[in-house]
């Protein structure tokens, strides 16, 4: 496989993304060719050498309506004259939307994501199963063609039909550090173990030609158009049923993993890893946000999404986090300039918080929310871990809030 790589020696994300589609044969290599942002083909040749993919994931940068209506019509431009050149080598063509079209939305929304489409263009690789189709066979299900989106990172999300005529999620990745979909399908089984309801159920996972797969089943449900006073008391309770472990084990494992980032706090790191609550740790899903949850009928149909989660964080972290994304999406206001408004002493946060705590029999101290604070704000930092080379979000987002604890580098 060759493509532009992603930095620090890792293949891009469109590569990552690609290799799903690549030719399951050993001997037989394909060639992974992302296309620049002007959408130009010349970097593929006239003759192809082999299996061949072409194209680029969606647009995800910043930009007006016109400018993403320009970057559409070069990429159909494009696609017209690969195909006028390759026309009887083209396999398939994918068109990529980019996975927030999931969620649906109003018109202009909607269009947006259209027109930041990309595409994975497949040449060369017919009479030859690949890696996709490997999947597929190994997952037990039906042969089909699943509409597949793409992550950032380069992850997959697959949609597809399960033996039973049921709906079933595909997640895949290329093997590496993040830990995806693994993490995911972990999290699926402890839930399972546990007897909890209104999550995915696990239905197979393996590891094939180098990428790591599950595949899931689809909870009923939509996304929810707004968080009320309502949903919130379901999700409160939901969050209640989580399985349980003596202690927080949550601050050690994730404050090192910021100290391998930030080595330069690692002492003050170190410090918070030793952070500990008067509480039972709780499994945490760790991304709880209204994209991650499903309703049916007004009523709780489904959570999903826990490659993020942990089996012992401090109880309250998730119902925090899903408060202050829901402002957060309203304001977009960053993770440093929440820390200082400390949303976990606020009155939102404590009334919502108040019959969830109460079914676990937990006290609210001030050093339990100061656990809580700490717990969203070292997540949210690690969620966007990508930002980590860009001085001026590192400045107001990690420096700023670990230089208010009381620490220096």
């Amino acid at each position: 496989m060759s493509a532009r790589p992603g930095g620090e020696g890792q293949p891009a994300p469109f590569a990552v993304f690609a290799r799903l589609y690549e030719v399951a044969e050993p001997g037989i290599p394909t060639t992974v060719i992302e296309a620049s942002d002007a959408w130009g083909v010349d970097a593929l040749a006239r003759s192809l050498d082999g299996p061949t993919i072409w194209g680029r994931l969606p647009n995800r940068g910043a930009g007006g309506l016109g400018q993403f209506v320009r970057r559409a019509l070069r990429r159909e431009r494009a696609l017209r004259q690969l195909q006028r050149r390759h026309g009887s080598d083209v396999r398939a063509v994918h068109r990529l939307r980019p996975s927030a079209s999931t969620i649906g939305g109003p018109v202009r929304p909607r269009l947006r994501r259209v027109l930041r489409s990309g595409l994975l263009v497949e040449l060369g690789a017919l009479g030859h199963d690949r890696i996709l189709d490997r999947v597929l066979g190994e997952a037990g299900v039906p042969a089909q063609e699943p509409v597949v989106l793409p992550r950032a990172d380069g992850a997959a999300l697959g949609m597809l039909q399960l033996v039973d005529g049921a709906g079933g999620v595909l997640r895949a990745m290329t093997v590496g550090e993040s830990g995806y979909p693994g993490m995911n399908a972990d999290a699926l089984a402890a839930l399972e173990g546990a007897g909890v309801t209104d999550v995915p159920r696990l239905v197979a996972r393996g590891t094939t030609f180098g990428v790591s797969w599950m595949v899931e089943s689809r909870q009923p449900g939509v996304r929810p158009d707004r968080l009320d006073e309502d949903l919130i008391g379901q999700i409160g309770r939901f969050l209640a049923t989580l399985p349980q472990q003596p202690r927080v084990s949550w601050f050690p494992d994730r404050m090192g993993a910021l100290a391998e980032r930030f080595p330069r706090w690692s002492s003050l790191l170190a410090q918070l890893g030793d952070t500990t609550v008067d509480a039972p740790g709780i499994l945490q899903h760790g991304d709880l946000w209204r994209g991650n949850l499903l309703v049916r009928d007004g009523r709780l149909s489904g959570v999903i999404d826990w490659d993020t989660w942990h089996a012992a964080g401090p109880p309250g972290a998730d119902l925090l986090q899903l408060l202050i994304m829901e402002r957060r999406g309203r304001t977009r206001a960053s993770v440093g300039t929440l820390w200082k408004a400390a949303p976990w002493r606020s009155s939102e946060f404590l009334d919502a918080g108040r019959p969830y705590f109460a079914a676990l029999g937990v006290e609210v101290t001030p050093q339990l929310l100061d656990g809580i604070g700490l717990a969203w704000w070292a997540s949210q930092v690690l969620r966007h871990h990508h930002q980590a080379w860009r001085p001026a979000w590192v400045e107001e987002n990690v420096d700023a809030v670990l230089a208010s604890i009381g620490g220096s580098p």
